[in-house]
């Protein structure tokens, strides 16, 4: 004999076998669970069903269940990598992270449209549930009674069927939205870790050459690249005289040196400097050193030519840099 019932959520008619009775079941409109009644002598009339666990544990065969997934598979004509395909999203995250500047971006266009999908499957159905049943919704958020009222009732109350029924569509929705947004943290870990390694390739390679200490200041320029020079601080000269290829003169006539000098770096003061430099040259006649420091011109008479490329090295190693030495007799002033 057949079974008849009413959902008393969506009011539809279930029909099913006799031999179901007792049983627990789902209704086709609303997925509430029934419990089927003793059958009543109507005309034969058997409705397929989808049953529900029962509470002691028994649920269909492993068989059956088997049988129809796959048929639901088979129905649907989809490949089966679709339904994973927001762990393929993650992986193309993951694998495109350590791209400069693409991967970074691409984290977070997919972080974003998590945030999405949590709002939507967080707020519709609130917004559902709302608009469902305004009354009790309104009740429990100012009653405390009501929610304890509410806990206490069946899963077959009609506000518990809204609940389920607004949150059932989303969920999938939500929980994929919540995996897109925790995966922007790994993906810019590893983004972080790629981005530390192309910058320390390219400083290694962009490193200026390192020169032993204690190489004349000449050969240190001569060996850096054009840009690492200080546009400031002018190329150091140890000296250009006019007369470096010049052997020295052997005659007696006095000679009139000046040297200018564009920097002093040595210690005290450059007339000390000067001074103690010079006490090397023979040649030189005593009281006729003239240091002007304020227009940084250095003037002696010597005894006889004297190679401008002794003096150079002397003041040179005294401090005194870009040096200009020029020499003249005394007799063509």
């Amino acid at each position: 004999m057949p079974i008849r019932v009413e959902c008393s959520t969506c009011q539809k008619v279930i029909q099913a076998k006799d031999e179901f009775a007792g049983r627990r079941v789902k209704c086709p409109g609303c997925q509430e669970v029934l419990t089927l009644p003793d059958p009543e002598p109507e005309d034969d009339f058997a409705l397929d069903l989808e049953l529900a666990p029962s509470r002691a544990g028994r649920s269909l065969p492993a068989a059956k269940k088997k049988k129809k997934s796959k048929s639901r598979s088979a129905a649907s004509g989809k490949p089966w990598y679709l339904g994973y395909w927001q762990w393929l999203v993650v992986l193309a995250v993951l694998l495109l992270a350590p791209i400069p500047r693409f991967g970074l971006a691409f984290a977070g266009f997919v972080a974003f449209a998590g945030v999405a999908m949590v709002l939507i499957g967080g707020i519709v159905p609130f917004l559902r549930i709302i608009f469902g049943d305004p009354g009790t919704v309104l009740a429990m958020l100012v009653s405390r009674s009501a929610r304890f009222d509410m806990m206490r009732q069946p899963d077959s109350h009609p506000y518990k069927a809204l609940v389920r029924n607004a949150f059932n569509p989303t969920r999938g929705l939500f929980w994929r939205g919540v995996l897109f947004v925790v995966t922007f943290v790994p993906a810019a870990f590893i983004y972080g870790i790629a981005g530390e390694f192309f910058r320390t390739r390219v400083n290694a390679a962009a490193a200026p050459l390192q020169v032993p200490h204690g190489l004349p200041p000449g050969v240190v320029r001569a060996r850096q690249p054009e840009f690492q020079q200080q546009p400031d601080r002018p190329p150091f000269r140890p000296f250009e005289p006019p007369l470096s290829q010049r052997p020295p003169s052997r005659s007696s006539d006095p000679y009139q040196v000046e040297v200018v000098y564009q920097r002093f770096q040595g210690a005290g003061t450059p007339t000390e400097a000067v001074q103690q430099a010079l006490k090397r040259i023979p040649e030189l006649i005593d009281g006729t050193l003239e240091v002007d420091e304020s227009a940084k011109t250095i003037r002696f008479q010597t005894q006889g030519g004297v190679n401008a490329a002794v003096i150079g090295p002397l003041l040179g190693r005294a401090g005194f840099g870009s040096l200009q030495v020029s020499a003249k007799p005394v007799s063509n002033n």
